[in-house]
């Protein structure tokens, strides 16, 4: 037999489907008159165990229910906190993926349908839990009042036969004293007629005695013939009367326990069959205008997600960020001193980094720049081809004059095919037209100037060919802007936004400048009173501002002197680096945490932290939120929280305490509620992070930072990896 299409293939398997079928039907045909039965109904009225038996019974059925009760409570409460738990994770995939770009289109569009589709099944098990909870509140009525009338029939039942017992017992008593009197009196009449009896009213004789004990025995014999009659006849009334009635309504009330559980169970098979086909319906509608989730699944297009992925880096203009510096070979230049030439770099072993025409190419450029076609030359001999420095390496910089024989540089030309690449291999090796011009060789040997026709420069092979350069044409790049008067766009560190200083530095996940001031303050400041509190001088911040700004290298000056000759301590060295590092932060293009999380914050405020349960809650929550933050704002904030806890660490001798650190860090890293996120002090120099206005609106701002800042202390342990 078949499980996904139930078939019956032998006659046998028919045979007993039958039997059982009829079975079945004659057993509901048959049991109409079941309990009317001669036996049964003996049993019921004549036996002295048929209450008892019944209220087994009766409890029994009222167990059933409790426990049948009780898992229908469990399983609502289950399926409830399911839906709850469920709906909050969907929530946060949805909350956490609008607006993120990285993401793949169609994988997380699909993802994003089939969460849809959860989320309508939830829809569905609500009205299923509804039932349930139903279902549980009839069982709970029936069970309260089937165990109410259980009880008083106990008690009845007790009270009965109670009385009926006392009766018996009372006629007893009065038999054992009746035969007691009985066997006196024949004692008195087998004595010796001539003795006498001493009482308080004197001596009596044999007669006398007899006439005593014979109005004894009458009263006695009254009395048992009167308990007798009595416990005789409310035995024959609780036989007869009250005990048929009792079990009569035992029964009853089990029946009717019975069918009520019975009906519950039907409809909790009822209910279960609506879930389950409405959850079916749900993923593969009966409609065809509708999709289902299979179907859904089908859209996804893993190869065009990748595509659109990398053509954003494809189609980005800014090369520099897309070339591992570490990895730009050092070009070999034999020093002049030795016998080396002082003007021409030596070319001759490693200077090539691709061949993409036949020929080698020399880059000597600048970051991204475009060769000049000035700067071409040939030798006849060998047909190799040297690219000379360029007049100006900066890529950053826009050429006003330009030479009318060279054409306009594209940087999307970087991305055509190897037939562009060919093609202006061609044009390089087979000039034709445009005018002659002489260019100076960058041949060692000194061969002389070759006239050339000006033609459009091959692009290079790769990315790292177009941005090698060397600090020595950086200098250069350098002077050239001066002459034109123009700011060249270079590398900086102060006012751009941590994806793009990441981007250019291709170290790691967490920037230079911030681990290199953690190191200094981490070692030289944490005894220093007021570490963050204190200001710097501001002409001294400025100038360490610009010399970070110009050269990447100079993050060497931010450890402190080994002497204080020119009158800058080392303490004062090392509150220089803390308001470098809060500089940094505040001028950041955006506030460090986005009011992106404003709504998660002022929910996370909101919970009590008046029991231990919402303190674990509370920091779960602030734990959720750390967990959807960028990567390089998840490891960049995890450093300044171990950093800061090593400052309050050794808050007994630099006092800071928690309360400062929040007050300090709070309004530069959190956004303010009634604020944007750009930030307002890119133009401020020195601690001026806690502003005088004293209006409402900046306290409360104010406040609501300090408690982010605090949550985020608190949470600082859970969410982050120990260091």
């Amino acid at each position: 037999m078949s499980v996904a299409n139930p078939t019956i293939d032998t006659k046998e398997d028919v045979a007993s489907i039958n039997v059982g079928t009829n079975n079945g039907s004659n057993q509901n045909i048959s049991s109409a008159g079941i309990l009317e039965r001669p036996e049964i109904n003996k049993f019921l009225n004549e036996s002295d165990i048929a209450t008892n038996t019944l209220l087994t019974k009766f409890k029994t059925s009222i167990i059933i229910c409790e426990e049948f009760s009780k898992i229908i409570k469990r399983k609502y409460s289950l399926e409830s906190n399911y839906n709850d738990e469920f709906v909050k994770s969907s929530k946060n995939y949805f909350t956490g993926q609008d607006g993120n770009s990285s993401f793949s289109a169609t994988l997380n569009a699909c993802i994003k349908d089939v969460l849809k589709y959860d989320n309508k099944l939830i829809q569905v098990k609500q009205s299923y839990i509804k039932a349930l909870v139903k279902m549980y509140d009839e069982l709970s009525a029936l069970l309260l009042t089937m165990t109410k009338l259980r009880k008083q029939t106990k008690e009845k039942i007790k009270k009965l036969e109670k009385d009926v017992s006392d009766s018996i017992h009372q006629a007893e008593k009065a038999k054992n004293k009746y035969d007691s009197l009985c066997q006196d009196y024949t004692k008195l009449k087998k004595g010796d007629p001539t003795k006498t009896k001493l009482t308080i009213r004197g001596s009596k004789t044999l007669p006398e005695q007899e006439e005593d004990l014979r109005k004894k025995i009458d009263m006695a014999d009254l009395d048992y013939k009167q308990k007798v009659d009595l416990s005789t006849t409310l035995r024959n009334k609780f036989l007869s009367i009250e005990r048929p009635q009792i079990v009569k309504n035992l029964k009853d009330m089990i029946l009717e326990m019975d069918v009520a559980l019975s009906i519950q169970i039907q409809k909790y098979a009822i209910w279960n069959e609506n879930y389950f086909l409405n959850s079916g319906i749900v993923i593969c509608p009966l409609n065809d205008m509708e999709k289902s989730m299979k179907t859904t699944t089908n859209s996804i297009n893993v190869e065009y997600d990748l595509y659109n992925y990398l053509n954003k880096y494809v189609l980005n203009k800014n090369k520099s960020s897309m070339v591992n510096k570490n990895l730009i070979p050092v070009q070999y230049k034999k020093s002049p001193y030795i016998g080396g030439s002082k003007n021409t770099p030596n070319t001759s072993a490693g200077s090539a980094i691709s061949n993409p025409v036949s020929g080698s190419f020399v880059y000597n450029s600048g970051v991204g720049g475009i060769p000049d076609t000035n700067s071409i030359t040939a030798t006849p001999s060998n047909n190799n081809f040297s690219i000379a420095p360029m007049k100006n390496t900066n890529p950053f910089v826009k050429k006003h004059q330009q030479s009318s024989q060279m054409q306009s540089p594209n940087l999307n030309s970087f991305h055509q095919g190897n037939a562009t690449s060919n093609s202006e291999a061609e044009t390089i090796n087979n000039p034709r037209g445009g005018s002659v011009n002489s260019y100076k060789t960058l041949d060692p040997v000194g061969s002389p100037s070759i006239p050339q026709q000006s033609a459009t420069p091959a692009p290079p092979s790769s990315i790292i060919e177009s941005i090698v350069h060397t600090e020595a044409d950086s200098k250069n790049a350098a002077n050239m802007n001066g002459e034109n008067g123009e700011l060249a766009a270079s590398f900086k560190t102060f006012g751009i936004s941590l994806s793009q200083l990441i981007l250019l530095e291709q170290d790691s996940l967490l920037p230079k400048f911030v681990k290199q001031c953690i190191h200094v303050i981490d070692k030289y400041g944490l005894d220093i009173e007021g570490i963050y509190r204190k200001s710097s001088n501001v002409l001294e911040l400025q100038k360490y501002i610009k010399l970070i700004n110009q050269d990447p290298s100079n993050y060497a000056l931010l450890l402190p002197p080994r002497s204080s000759e020119n009158g800058h301590g080392v303490e004062e060295h090392v509150i220089l680096v803390s308001n470098l590092l809060k500089h940094f932060f505040k001028n950041l293009p955006v506030k460090f945490i986005s009011s992106s999380f404003l709504s998660e914050f002022q929910t996370y405020i909101a919970i009590p932290s008046n029991s231990e349960s919402n303190i674990v809650m509370k920091r779960n929550y602030m734990h959720g939120i750390v967990y959807k933050l960028k990567d390089e704002q998840y490891w960049v904030l995890r450093a300044l929280l171990f950093h800061f806890k090593r400052i309050l660490d050794n808050s007994n001798v630099n006092r800071m305490s928690l309360k400062a650190m929040c007050i300090i860090w709070g309004p530069i890293l959190i956004s303010s509620p009634s604020g944007d996120d750009l930030n307002s002090n890119q133009n401020e120099f020195g601690d001026s992070n806690l502003s005088l206005d004293n209006s409402n609106e900046y306290m409360k701002d104010v406040q609501f930072q300090i408690k982010v800042m605090e949550g985020l202390f608190d949470v600082a342990e859970q969410a982050f990896e120990p260091e």
